[in-house]
């Protein structure tokens, strides 16, 4: 996760850029997949 991002972005992908706004990371495989998907399908009991 970037350690700053700033306000104007987040505001802009929650609105006009939500389809356009894509979320990458240069984690090791195994931690990208925990991030992405598998810690909250633990979380959600899914």
């Amino acid at each position: 996760m970037p350690r700053y991002i700033d306000d104007q972005v987040l505001q802009y992908a929650g609105s006009i850029l939500q389809d356009k706004v894509m979320f990458g990371t240069d984690y090791p495989p195994a931690v990208q997949r925990k991030l992405l998907w598998e810690n909250a399908e633990a979380f959600l009991d899914i």
